[in-house]
């Protein structure tokens, strides 16, 4: 199948935003395989020792919330160190849930995901972002008709999401911030 203007745009705005060396593109196919996604990897990005990632074409497919289709479509990207190539399969993961039909959105949790593939890990979920690693290189954009925004999936624990659910997300990843935690440490120890 060739690949669209509008995916080739996403390619370019993930490549410049990114800035690292470009490893590959894996693509993952659903359990049935009747849809797949692809995503980039660039080691590098946005620092040593850290590798970034983001979907590539999941924006072809519309973003429903419910039975309406929002005016826009997404991307799905994150960093993760050195060593957690699974991040690529997570990411899938998360896109999967769109291509289902799941309605994805900044401060959305995706619960279990990276406990799906890092089970012995104290992060077990996804929490969905504006991006923020990259500066403003993955802001929404208009790729040729089509508009597309990036969402940054953050690893967090179960005492993050349970405090999250307690008192809201903001106040969840003020406490990320304030207490040093690395979005892109999947080994990293939770701060609740």
């Amino acid at each position: 199948m060739p690949i669209s203007e509008a995916d080739k745009r996403v390619g370019l705005k993930v490549a410049d935003a990114f800035d690292g060396e470009f490893d590959r593109v894996a693509r993952f196919w659903t359990d049935d395989e009747s849809a797949f996604v692809d995503v980039a990897k660039y080691d590098g990005s946005p620092g040593p020792g850290i590798a970034s990632y983001s979907t590539l074409g999941l924006s072809a497919a519309p973003l429903m919330d419910g039975g309406t289709e929002m005016p826009f479509r997404v991307e799905i990207c994150g960093a993760a160190d050195d060593g957690y190539e699974l991040f690529a399969n997570m990411l899938a993961s998360a896109a999967f849930e769109v291509l289902d039909g799941g309605f994805v959105y900044p401060d959305r949790i995706l619960g279990g995901v990276v406990e799906g593939y890092y089970p012995d890990l104290e992060m077990k979920h996804l929490l969905l972002m504006t991006p923020f690693l990259w500066g403003e290189g993955l802001r929404s954009f208009d790729a040729g008709g089509r508009q597309v925004a990036f969402l940054q999936a953050v690893p967090i624990s179960s005492a993050e999401l349970d405090l999250a659910l307690r008192t809201s997300v903001d106040e969840m990843t003020d406490l990320l911030m304030a207490r040093g935690a690395e979005p892109t440490d999947l080994g990293r120890a939770s701060v609740v």
